[in-house]
């Protein structure tokens, strides 16, 4: 058994997708993909605009994630 487990392969996400997570008390936050970029470092990032619903507000921000946190957070996708 090797030291380090094996990495899962990162699915590819493209600049327009949509991705959606659901919280508790009726949140649902929709991730939509402006750019999927490499840093200095060669770790790649994904730019996106987050809307953040629930039942007495609505949030919209931009924010910026490492591609394997995204996919940990957005697992559902969302057709446009």
């Amino acid at each position: 058994m090797p030291f380090l487990s094996r990495r899962t392969k990162m699915p590819e996400i493209n600049r327009g997708e949509s991705f959606r997570r659901r919280r508790d008390h009726e949140i649902v936050e929709t991730a939509n993909v402006i750019a999927v970029v490499p840093d200095a470092a060669g770790i790649v990032h994904v730019q996106f605009n987050l809307r953040i619903s629930g039942p007495r507000r609505v949030d919209e921000e931009q924010r910026t994630l490492s591609l394997e946190y995204f996919h940990r957070l957005y697992r559902e996708a969302v057709a446009v």
